[in-house]
């Protein structure tokens, strides 16, 4: 368990609702959550029940129909969109159940990107050799100048886990992160994500349908019926 110091994320009176027609379909309703930094929390709940649509607004990739989202004491969504961007490069890292590496670029291309489209992340030599090092981290020094089209599900998931810390991010979120691959392979990647988000002091929300994942955290969540329990 963290112990965690201060809080990174707040969460206050969040909803989310989308238009179908002429029907309003709500997906949040009043969610309010802290997160402490250094915390490692999960989010469960059934598939459609918002677990993405709430990490997307949390990650500043979405836009909340009410409340407000607090990252490092800075409302989100009083920013413009392209001070939303500078927050979530610099300071968020995503992985997700897809892995979405460009597949035109080898392995340490892929993970280098996020530093590549942010000012201020260094020389390229520095950058590649961060790279480099996040790829030994996960266990695929030797795949770096490979194509992700030659790695297998596992194998591609660490490249995006590796990718997601490129930045050295204050907050990691991550979307069923292992909801495309076996169990064995899947818990492979859990153990990376979690050792590096530990030893790197980071603050982590995973999302996931998997009771089991989820009690590997320090907190877990539930969000049903739009509205989140125990938090």
């Amino acid at each position: 368990m963290n112990n965690p110091t201060s809080s990174i994320l707040q969460v206050e009176r969040l909803s989310k609702t989308y238009m179908l027609g002429r029907a309003t379909i709500p997906v949040l309703r009043d969610v309010s959550l802290a997160v402490n930094t250094g915390e490692i929390i999960s989010i469960i709940g059934a598939s459609g029940s918002g677990k993405s649509t709430l990490l997307h607004i949390m990650g500043a990739l979405d836009q909340p129909s009410g409340g407000m989202v607090r990252f490092q004491g800075r409302d989100l969504y009083a920013l413009s969109a392209a001070q939303r961007t500078v927050v979530r490069g610099r300071h968020i890292g995503f992985v997700f159940q897809f892995y979405h590496l460009l597949p035109e670029l080898d392995v340490l291309d892929n993970v280098m990107l996020p530093a590549l489209s942010s000012a201020g992340n260094g020389a390229p030599a520095v950058m590649r050799a961060r790279a480099q090092s996040l790829l030994e981290s996960v266990g695929l020094a030797d795949r770096a100048n490979h194509l992700p089209m030659e790695l297998s599900g596992g194998e591609q998931q660490r490249a995006a886990l590796a990718r997601a810390l490129m930045n050295q991010p204050d907050l990691i979120l991550a979307d069923e992160p292992t909801g495309n691959l076996d169990s064995v392979t899947g818990g492979q990647v859990l153990d990376f994500l979690f050792a590096l988000t530990r030893g790197e002091g980071r603050t982590l929300i995973l999302v996931t349908h998997n009771i089991a994942v989820a009690r590997l955290c320090d907190r877990v969540l539930e969000l049903k019926d739009g509205r989140l329990q125990g938090a």
